[in-house]
């Protein structure tokens, strides 16, 4: 093989970039991938103009997410994720961020050699949300881009820090499936989605209690046509229970790690669905 050289992973790569995730059978498409790289800084490496390996962050007001640490396989087992894995610990360190990613099963234990720690779990769940007819004491209706700030302030006492960009990303990408709930005149819950090259993806998902939770997903999933999938905290024992009785299987495990002993999410967060693996 010849030597491959490091690249800066710039628009122009997101083609690249593609089928690096189709490859490993993520379900993200070009609007992700625009997304994220803008959203921090991003590596790569190619063989002449083909990208073989690529590796990003995502960046908030107080940690950073690891993200699309990918090798192509006839490059794998030659070091290149464990290289881009110290370009991004690097980068988030000389901007005083902590860095936090959501791992594989076999990640997890490449991570925890690095000095990553577990601090949560999530299950990644595909299946259909029918339209059913839901009784709720909350008043759930769908979100408008002026209660963006309110949604991210909300946001950010279970997320532990401002995700703005992020929401208002996600709320362009699918409106049809963004919901808010209120009680009493006050913020409760709310729900976002995303296409996906395989199917839409809901979340962040973040509600104060079990039923609602069930309302907001039950609300979002019946604005989308298809399959969807997600990804559910393992804690959220009710609302995974609910999804099993319609049908819903698991098809892999996310492992929620921190690179050292800071605290960056709250012990009594509201999340039920994360954004993403890739998103935080």
């Amino acid at each position: 093989m010849r030597p491959l050289r490091s690249v800066a992973l710039t628009f122009d790569r997101i083609p690249g970039g593609l089928l690096l995730s189709t490859e490993a059978g993520w379900n993200q498409i070009a609007d992700d991938w625009r997304f994220m790289l803008g959203a921090g800084t991003s590596y790569g490496f190619a063989d002449g103009d083909h990208l073989v390996a690529s590796g990003l962050t995502v960046e908030f007001a107080h940690f950073g997410w690891i993200s699309m640490i990918l090798v192509t396989a006839p490059y794998r087992r030659r070091g290149l994720a464990t290289q881009l894995m110290g370009h991004c610990v690097d980068a988030l360190a000389s901007r005083r961020l902590v860095p936090a990613l959501d791992a594989s099963p076999d990640g997890r234990e490449v991570y925890r050699r690095l000095g990553f720690r577990d601090v949560g779990n999530s299950t990644r769940l595909v299946g259909t949300l029918a339209r059913e007819a839901k009784h709720t004491a909350s008043d759930i209706c769908k979100l408008t881009a002026a209660e963006i700030p309110e949604i991210a302030a909300f946001d950010a006492e279970s997320s532990g820090t401002d995700r703005t960009t992020l929401l208002h990303h996600l709320w362009q990408r699918y409106p049809a499936a963004a919901y808010g709930a209120r009680r009493h005149d006050c913020l409760a819950g709310f729900v976002l989605a995303r296409p996906g090259r395989m199917s839409a993806q809901i979340g962040p998902l973040v509600a104060e209690d079990d039923e609602l939770a069930a309302d907001l997903l039950a609300r979002a999933g019946s604005a989308i046509d298809g399959p969807v999938c997600f990804d559910l905290f393992d804690q959220r024992r009710a609302v995974r229970a609910w999804l099993d009785r319609r049908g819903f299987r698991p098809v892999t495990r996310f492992i929620r790690m921190v690179l050292g002993e800071t605290e960056i999410f709250p012990s009594d967060h509201c999340v039920y669905i994360i954004a993403g693996p890739e998103l935080g």
